[in-house]
C-alpha cells in the first residue's frame, strides 16, 4: 500500500477509488452457506433458483455488502 494516503492528507469530501472485484463465484457460495448457516438452495441450486423464476442462483444479501 505505497500509495495509500496518510491521514493528514485526507480532507472532508475526497473520493475512495472504485473497487473492482472479481464476480462472486459458485465456490464462494457454498462457502458462505456453510460459514453464515444460510443453507438456503436459491444461492447454490440452479434447478432450484430456476422453479422460481430466477435465470441462476445469486449471492446472500450479506455476502454481496461484505
Amino acid at each position: 500500500m505505497a500509495n495509500a494516503p496518510k491521514f493528514a492528507d485526507v480532507k472532508v469530501g475526497d473520493e475512495l477509488p472504485a473497487l473492482k472485484l472479481a464476480p462472486i463465484s459458485r465456490h464462494q457460495l457454498a462457502l458462505y452457506c456453510g460459514g453464515s448457516g444460510d443453507h438456503n438452495p436459491i444461492h447454490v441450486d440452479i434447478d432450484f433458483a430456476k422453479k422460481f423464476g430466477f435465470k441462476d442462483v445469486f449471492a446472500h444479501g450479506m455476502l454481496s455488502m461484505a
